[in-house]
């Protein structure tokens, strides 16, 4: 009785702990979506950038490209240009600000 109410309280704190949590990740979701930035290949990023395979691999080596390895492949992120002043207006947008 007494485990299945501290069970019950400590979910309900970690509720109320979690939920600023998801709104922040689905803002920024948002924000991601409404840039239009998307996850390509190596050889897709290299040919929208006009740059060879070797310069993609060492753009995402120093962190000038964000990358992320999904399985055996490498995606890189690939981000339209946007001026500060429109990526400020979609932020605000996609918090409601």
């Amino acid at each position: 009785m007494i485990d299945e109410t501290i069970r019950a309280i400590v979910r309900e704190a970690i509720a109320e702990a979690h939920a600023p949590l998801l709104d922040e990740i689905r803002q920024l979701r948002a924000v991601v979506a409404a840039s239009g930035a998307k996850w390509v290949s190596r050889r897709d990023a290299a040919e929208a950038l006009g740059v060879s395979l070797d310069s993609i691999d060492r753009r995402c080596a120093d962190r000038s490209l964000q990358s992320r390895k999904v399985g055996r492949s490498v995606r890189v992120m690939l981000e339209p240009l946007a001026t500060d002043g429109e990526i400020v207006a979609m932020a605000q947008k996609a918090t409601g600000q």
